[in-house]
């Protein structure tokens, strides 16, 4: 792998697609996978042999020795690599994970080139390639905080590059990464579960919450309330004689929760399991978040208030 000639016969078999080379192109990658593979036998190797000599020898040298010419080599080739994910064969595509992962794990590479294409690889139609690469995410994620997200838009931009290889229709949903997995919020998934019944029973009664909200709203303004005087009220203290009944009222036009209204339709029962549908839903979750994500403590999210 270090020769000019085989790294030249390398690369540019990695940066063809064509079909009449695609056998040698997989060749190429899985010789990469089974150096890599090699490579980690050893290191277990090593560090088995240092456990019975280990006053003679350092640990940490040894493993710096090995992992030096792995990492020398595969950055001569790393760059290639990512690039030749991007093709219509789902197995090449596959044997590019392996090869990306196995890299990863072995810590021969700075994560942040590979995160663009590992977002990429995130939104691929076969579940085998985006299990194993949330998996790498996770982990860069949890090692270098803030990293993933700093790559985002390069790797929804390298996600559409992918699209338009594979020709996906444009009305498919794109399965892609938990992106609300890595934001400091109390979400625990960015992707809707395949069951949405659940999903679509708490959207419902979650119309209560809203009409609640809107007729709170209402009153504030037809009488001039504010949040100050709704907080100085108890319902348990009993009313003060010196208080006075409210006698002025706005004019404002009729309440009519409108949004709240339209979810409960027979309409939108119809369109909840549509792509429409999806989105839809989607924003009224964020929209929930949004409103109630300051009324409700840390505490009622099970996290600890700063």
């Amino acid at each position: 792998l270090t020769r000019e000639e085989v790294r030249r016969m390398y690369i540019n078999l990695l940066r063809t697609d064509l079909e009449s080379y695609r056998r040698l192109k997989k060749a190429a990658l899985r010789n990469l996978e089974l150096f890599l593979n090699v490579q980690e036998t050893k290191m277990v190797k090593d560090n088995t042999e240092w456990q019975s000599t280990k006053d003679e020898h350092d640990l940490k040298e040894m493993e710096l020795a090995n992992s030096g010419l792995a990492s020398a080599i595969i950055q001569v080739y790393w760059s290639t690599i990512l690039n030749s994910y991007y093709t219509d064969c789902s197995d090449v595509r596959m044997d590019v994970v392996r090869v990306v992962t196995l890299t990863l794990k072995q810590g021969l590479v700075t994560p942040g080139s590979s995160i663009p294409t590992l977002i990429a690889m995130s939104t691929d139609p076969e579940p085998r390639i985006r299990s194993s690469v949330e998996r790498a995410l996770r982990d860069i994620d949890s090692k270098y905080s803030g990293m993933v997200m700093s790559k985002a838009i390069t790797g929804i931009r390298q996600a559409f590059r992918l699209r338009k290889i594979l020709k996906i229709d444009a009305n498919n949903i794109v399965r892609g990464i938990r992106s609300l997995e890595l934001l400091p919020t109390p979400s625990t998934s960015g992707r809707l579960p395949e069951d949405k019944r659940v999903l679509f029973e708490c959207m419902k009664n979650s119309q209560a919450c809203f009409i609640l909200l809107y007729l709170k709203s209402f009153l504030m303004k037809l009488y001039g309330f504010t949040d100050a005087k709704l907080q100085e009220y108890s319902p348990s203290e009993a009313a003060k004689v010196y208080e006075k009944a409210v006698n002025t009222r706005r004019n404002m036009a009729m309440f009519n929760p409108q949004s709240a209204l339209l979810e409960l339709s027979p309409e939108a029962a119809l369109k909840r399991d549509t792509v429409a549908g999806h989105i839809e839903m989607a924003s009224q979750i964020v929209a929930y978040l949004r409103v109630y994500c300051p009324i409700i403590p840390p505490e009622g999210y099970g996290l600890k208030p700063h």
